[in-house]
């Protein structure tokens, strides 16, 4: 699945974000908590889901969602994600899931690596 989100691309598949065409560099748990976010846009998702998705059973600082956070927000832009203070955080950014069918073309879209080559 592809997101598409303000000026970025996450391809769940590939493990990949783009942001202008461009590949940005992610560690796995942030890329994940992104992915969560994207996914469950349409609401707040709580510290605690967040903790006990990503971090199941371990004893981690106040500082660890955070740091996390802040990793996506400079990867995707700071205002792409919200703080409900006290609650959690939600995707700020309207998104939207590409259609199967569209996804082919990607690769054909300006700051794509192989642009031309989508056969190959």
């Amino acid at each position: 699945m592809i997101w598409r989100f303000g000026d970025c691309e996450l391809d769940e598949e590939r493990y990949q974000v783009l942001r202008r065409g461009r590949v940005v560099k992610l560690e796995p748990r942030v890329f994940d908590v992104l992915l969560h976010l994207l996914r469950h846009r349409e609401r707040v998702v709580s510290k605690r889901e967040l903790l006990d998705a990503f971090w199941p059973g371990l004893a981690v600082s106040d500082s660890v969602l955070p740091r996390c956070i802040g990793a996506a927000r400079r990867a995707v832009g700071r205002r792409a994600i919200r703080t409900a203070p006290g609650r959690g955080y939600q995707l700020a950014v309207p998104a939207e899931a590409m259609p199967p069918e569209l996804q082919g073309e990607r690769a054909a879209e300006p700051g794509s690596a192989f642009v031309g080559r989508e056969d190959a």
